[in-house]
């Protein structure tokens, strides 16, 4: 898998503790990279980097990533090959609470990375991870490509289209110049998965509801979402460092990864498929027939997933149905108590399996 480029490579992640960041760390440990982990801290009640054992399988470092001083004395020690930047406040209903700290996550977090990588005495590859939300989301039919206009209405979102404008600007001014630094911009939409515990987030608001024997309310549950497995996006992040240490033309670049057309469900479509999966023996009434407005949130933003494809030769392998059956057996199998970790492997060796199966080049 990805010619065992990420065998013996020190890696180094950010926000190695959230969602992402964890299936992450799981993924390339099992391709036999070394990897160290930065975060401000574990999320508190459950998550996936506890329950999985992480801290046993990786270097871990707890700092805020606006420590600039503290980033830049690990990366000299450290003095990785491959930088996956991934930290960051990642939802909308908190920005709309905490502006400030929203934007000095994602704006002021995303320059300490970018300044220290331009500081760089030696060659290393950086993979910046933001949203499909740095578009300026005009609710229309069409598929957003990577030159359409960045903006945001809400903190959130603004947050992420000004950490975008920042890599472009880090690049014209440094990296293009140096040559030490290969970097890349990935943009990723809606992500479903096991070990999500967030709060305001579909999925695990279902969980958590279904488990304890209670209805979930929607929210704007009409809304259409391009619905995709945490490790699709992801197997994008990987193809980006990947290709980047074969291909330097392509630093500077920004690619959207999402899911193809026919994920694109609404949100009572998702809830219902993860019910049939995840309780269906569950006899009590499991959808309120009331929903709460959610003005924040869009109704329609979709990626369009063509340069990806083109220049990177990745594309999305799972279509809706094994989406939701990926995501709802991890949360049953959670709550029945399974080795947590061994479930997370074992989801990942069959999605590569699977991209294997179908020619996916970076399963080759």
């Amino acid at each position: 898998m990805f010619g065992n480029f990420y065998r013996g490579k020190r890696v180094l992640v950010t926000g190695n503790t959230g969602f992402k960041g964890a299936w992450l760390s799981t993924w390339l440990i099992h391709l036999g990279a070394q990897v160290t982990g930065v975060s401000k801290q574990i999320q508190t009640g459950e998550s996936l980097y506890a329950m999985a054992g992480l801290e046993n399988l990786l270097d871990q470092y707890f700092f805020d990533i606006q420590d600039h001083q503290s980033l830049n004395q690990l990366y000299k020690r450290l003095q990785p090959d491959i930088v996956f930047h991934l930290a960051a406040q990642p939802l909308v209903t908190v920005s709309m609470t905490d502006p400030l700290g929203t934007i000095g996550s994602n704006v002021m977090g995303t320059s300490v990375v970018l300044d220290v990588l331009r500081e760089s005495e030696f060659p290393v590859i950086a993979v910046i991870a933001t949203t499909d939300k740095c578009y300026e989301n005009l609710e229309r039919l069409e598929a957003y490509r990577e030159g359409d206009r960045l903006g945001g209405k809400d903190p959130y979102s603004a947050s992420k289209a000004a950490a975008e404008i920042l890599f472009s600007a880090y690049f014209r001014s440094f990296y293009q110049k140096e040559g030490k630094v290969k970097v890349i911009a990935a943009r990723a939409g809606n992500v479903i998965g096991g070990g999500d515990f967030s709060s305001s987030r579909i999925v695990p608001d279902c969980i958590r509801s279904w488990s304890e024997g209670r209805a979930v309310t929607l929210r704007n549950g009409s809304a259409v979402r391009p619905w995709q497995h945490v490790l699709e996006p992801l197997s994008g992040y990987l193809s980006c460092a990947w290709m980047l240490s074969e291909q330097s033309s392509l630093s500077g670049e920004p690619f959207n990864f999402g899911p193809e057309e026919n994920t694109i469900k609404t949100v009572r479509e998702l809830v219902s498929s993860l019910h049939q999966v995840f309780a269906p023996d569950f006899n009590g009434v499991w959808l309120n027939p009331e929903e709460e407005a959610n003005q924040f949130e869009s109704n329609l933003l979709r990626l369009n997933i063509d340069k990806a494809e083109r220049m990177l030769q990745w594309k999305p392998i799972m279509d809706f149905d094994t989406c939701v059956q990926f995501t709802g057996s991890w949360y049953r199998a959670f709550c029945h108590g399974k080795d947590m970790y061994q479930e997370t492997l074992e989801q990942v060796q069959q999605y590569m399996d699977n991209a294997q199966n179908i020619g996916v080049k970076w399963a080759s």
